[in-house]
């Protein structure tokens, strides 16, 4: 009888020297999980920040009057198209960021370029 109480004392005792192991481990996990989050946060934030700053540029240059280009002292015939130097003209109300979605860049028969033209 004696040897089966040291048997499960001993079981026990292992027991909750495992369970105080998992305890440390799931406290120092919920600690970098924490910090792991924080950091998510703060660059998703950043992201967020630039994002509403170059909005912010892109509607204040609208509101200056930039459009595609086009000079403003044009006469009022020549401003509703202006040439793209490719031999298609575009509106002057378009957005030109939505006129790069019509004109893909050409890659197979068309000359190689940079990016800097």
């Amino acid at each position: 009888m004696s040897t089966l109480f040291q048997v499960l004392h001993d079981e026990i005792q292992s027991l909750n020297l495992e369970l105080n192991q998992v305890i440390v481990r799931n406290e120092a996990l919920k600690a970098d999980n924490a910090s792991l989050l924080q950091r998510w946060v703060d660059h998703q934030n950043e992201a967020a920040t630039r994002m509403n700053s170059a909005n912010s540029f892109y509607e204040d240059m609208r509101k200056k009057g930039w459009k595609d280009g086009k000079d403003d002292r044009a006469s009022t015939d020549a401003s509703s198209t202006t040439g793209s130097g490719n031999g298609s003209t575009t509106s002057a109300d378009e957005d030109p960021f939505l006129s790069l979605q019509d004109h893909p860049p050409q890659t197979s028969n068309g000359p190689r370029l940079n990016p800097n033209g």
